[in-house]
């Protein structure tokens, strides 16, 4: 049986990994120029940076991550995840279409959050449920990821620390969720799930040039 050369494995691992991270910047709304939002070529980081990061920006939730390259590459395999984005899931852990049309951008996502109320009334999307994706993420300590069996909806809003200025308008969402999960019946929690390559992946030879 052949066997693939290693560099020729990094190459490639490093293009699925990195053109999911990057390239789908391009997916939902065109264009986007990464000189004027300030967008950063990845680099290999730890939770600790990431915490920071948060801290600075004054940003409130819990900060989830990938386990390895891996488990990123698994978890978006199918193109269903963008930067920046939010990603729904009902209340049986089915992920939610909330756009009418591919065309919509991050501007449909503030208008959805404000509505979230309206969930369970929307088509299931054909992407990866709840309970996988949770197979492929924890917290920044390691621990599992086990929101509420009470919760209605649960959100992922998609981050990195190399996203410059796209980060604003996912950070923005954080506000306008904490502020809908405060006055209204729906129950909602929400996370902020990263893109960012970590140290203390076991793979991360995988993602180095």
């Amino acid at each position: 049986m052949p066997f693939l050369n290693l560099n020729v494995m990094k190459k490639i691992f490093l293009k699925t990994v990195v053109l999911v991270s990057m390239a789908s910047l391009f997916y939902n709304c065109q264009p986007i120029v990464k000189a004027v939002y300030g967008i950063k070529n990845p680099k290999i980081t730890n939770t600790t940076e990431t915490q920071k990061f948060l801290s600075k920006k004054q940003i409130t939730g819990e900060d989830v991550y990938f386990n390895s390259a891996t488990d990123l590459s698994k978890a978006t395999k199918g193109g269903g995840f963008s930067l920046p984005d939010a990603i729904f899931y009902n209340k049986k852990g089915q992920q939610v279409n909330f756009r009418t049309k591919a065309s919509e951008c991050t501007n449909d996502i503030t208008l959805f959050i404000k509505n979230i109320n309206q969930i369970d009334s929307l088509p299931v999307k054909e992407g990866i449920e709840l309970n996988s994706l949770l197979n492929h993420i924890s917290d920044s300590k390691g621990n599992v990821i086990q929101p509420s069996e009470n919760a209605d909806a649960v959100v992922f809003l998609n981050w990195s620390t190399y996203m410059g200025k796209l980060n604003k308008t996912v950070f923005e969402w954080t506000d306008i969720l904490q502020k809908t999960s405060d006055g209204n019946d729906v129950k909602v929690e929400y996370y902020l799930l990263s893109f960012d390559f970590l140290d203390s992946w076991e793979d991360k030879h995988l993602i180095k040039k």
